[in-house]
């Protein structure tokens, strides 16, 4: 699902920030490094948040749970 939502987005975000920086006197031109290290970072967040939840999830007593239902 990452990687779906990275390849609708990645043009859309390539041509907002190229009119973007359009505007500006000093110009810099936007490289495919930059969206893979954003692709990466959000990889990595995602990864870490399930494993988080996962682990959380595994580690919580069924009994606690039972009881408050």
């Amino acid at each position: 699902m990452l990687l779906i939502a990275f390849v609708l987005a990645a043009p859309l975000a390539w041509w907002v920030m190229t009119q973007w920086l359009h505007s500006f006197v000093y110009r810099i031109e936007l490289s495919a490094g930059s969206f893979a290290l954003a692709m990466l970072i959000t990889f990595i967040v995602a990864f870490l948040t399930v494993g988080f939840c996962s682990v959380k999830a595994a580690m919580t007593n069924p009994e606690k749970t039972l009881q408050t239902e």
